[in-house]
Order: C-alpha cells, then structure tokens, then sequence
C-alpha cells in the first residue's frame, strides 16, 4: 500500500524521441518510467499523434521534447492534448550549444544555389532561457540536432533533474542523485569516444545528409563535404558527375549516410570509388530504449566514424 500511494505521486512523464526518453530515463531511474511518443524508426520531422499516444499527452504532467525544428507537429499538438502539463523544449533551456544550419558545405548545389565548400566557421551561440532567440531569423535556421552534443546532454540531466524535483520534491534526492551518477557515467562516454577519434580530425568524409555538427564539434572532427543540404532533394545526373570528381579529387576516405537512406542510391554514386560507406544513426534505432540507450548511442556514432576513417 505503501509504495502504491508513493508510485500515485510520481509525474507522469512525457518524451518525443529515443534519446530524450533515455536522459529522462536516468533521472528517474528508481522512481518512475517516462513514456515514449515516437518509435526510433519513426521520423520525427513528420511525425503525426498516434491515437493510442494521445492519452499518455493528455495525462502528462510534465512533457520534455527537443526542439519544434524537429517536431514541428508538436508545437500545436503538446498545449492542445497535454494543457496542463508542462512543456520542457530542451534547445530552448539555459546553457545549451546552439548551432545553426550550414549553408555551404555540399559539393552541388541546391535550388538556392548554396554548396560547394566547407564552411569551418560554423555561427553558435549558447541559450539563455531569457533571450529571444527562434528557431528561425532573418538569416539562418537552428540545427535542431541538438542532442548530438555531449556537453547538451551533461546540461539536460542537471536540468530534468531540477524540473522533476520541483514536480516531485518527495524524490528531490533522488533526482539529483541520479544525475550525478548519470552524468558521470555520460562524462566516461565522452572520453572513450575522444580516444576512438583523436586521431581522425584530419580524415576525409563525406556526409550525406547534414545532421551531425553537433558531435563532429564535440570531438573536432569536420566532413568535407555532404551529398544534400538540410532537406534538399537528392543529387541530378549532373551534379553527380560534379560529386563524384570531388570525392576523386579530394581523395576522400568514406561516406556515413543514415539509416533512412536506400543503400542502392549510394551505390549509384559512390561505386568505383573506393569508399567507405557507413551509417551514423542520430536516433538510434535498434538500440534498447531506456537509460542506457543515450550513451550506446554516442558510442555507436563514435565507432562508426573511426572505423570508417581508419587508415
């Protein structure tokens, strides 16, 4: 009866992706389960409410999720479904790494006539949850990849930790101690993926879809180039020919794509070449949900990438 009357008290807990329910996750290890909104193989950018999802948002006390960038859908979808709960967007929260979306770094260009070298000085900024930054200015456009970063992820658990032990101040302890714990054990990820790329900041890849900035920063590693720009359309014949002379002349070691993308169309660009091709997976699909699935995922990403630039 006890712990029936202490579980009642617990928030119900709400997350849009794998990996925010995986932080969230270790905050309430002991104490609770956060749900989970979107499957890992589901794409977040296009996501729609599934009915059987919408009662655990209409039962949320508290809804942590990454960005509207990412979830445009659910911009109008938490305050309508979970109005009485609280939405935590995490690139909004004080102290996160912002960083906004390269314009130049795709051997061909798309319809705006963007592409052709590397951009290294990449614009960021660190949010504080006073300012007025949006996710889209005049100029440029937030990466909401955000979560890529491990100093984000470091950020968050002090975070969620505060959020939950405000809800919930019975666990107060508990919430704090647990990130801690999860934020050394975070910290031990950082450094094993440190020592599996020290020595590949000067490897030559490719990215076909730009979506990693965050961690190539975290471990100051950079792609020479990606084969499409945020959400351009794939490649024409002839800006084939421009690639693939580049990836000649530039003597490139491989290329990481990701799990959405049908293998058969990197072989139509990239046979003969010589490449690498591997895949990098920012969700992390496959992967066990749940506390540990966060750090398997960085670890994942960090292995792909050194075995890949392997030389």
């Amino acid at each position: 009866l006890f712990a029936s009357a202490s579980n009642a008290d617990v928030p119900n807990v709400v997350t849009d992706i794998a990996p925010t329910h995986s932080l969230v996750s270790m905050i309430m290890k002991g104490i609770g389960e956060p749900k989970l909104l979107m499957k890992p193989n589901e794409n977040p950018h296009d996501y729609r409410l599934r009915p059987s999802k919408a009662k655990a948002l209409e039962q949320a006390d508290i809804v942590f999720w990454i960005a509207s960038g990412l979830t445009p859908s659910l911009v109008k979808t938490i305050p309508n479904i979970a109005n009485s709960a609280e939405s935590v967007e995490l690139i909004k929260l004080e102290g996160t790494e912002i960083l906004y979306m390269r314009e130049n770094v795709a051997f061909v260009e798309d319809d705006h006539g963007h592409g052709a070298e590397h951009d290294e000085h990449d614009e960021h900024d660190e949010h504080d949850e006073h300012d007025e930054h949006d996710e889209h200015d005049e100029h440029k456009t937030v990466d909401p990849h955000a979560w890529l970063s491990i100093n984000n992820g470091l950020n968050w658990l002090d975070k969620i930790a505060n959020k939950l032990s405000i809800l919930d101040p019975e666990n107060k302890n508990q919430y704090q101690k647990n990130a801690q714990l999860a934020k050394l054990e975070l910290s031990q990820t950082g450094k094993k993926i440190e020592k599996m790329l020290a020595s590949k900041n000067d490897g030559n890849f490719l990215v076909y879809h730009d979506a990693y900035q965050y961690f190539e920063k975290s471990y100051n590693i950079s792609p020479t180039g990606a084969v499409q720009l945020g959400d351009a359309t794939d490649p024409s014949p002839a800006e084939l020919i421009v690639l693939q002379n580049k990836v000649k002349e530039l003597k490139i070691q491989c290329v990481f794509t990701n799990p959405q993308i049908d293998p058969r169309l990197l072989g139509s660009i990239f046979n003969d070449l010589n490449l690498e091709i591997s895949t990098l997976d920012p969700i992390g699909i496959g992967l066990e949900l749940g506390y540990n699935q966060y750090n398997n995922l960085l670890l994942e990403m960090g292995k792909a990438i050194a075995k890949c630039l392997k030389k």
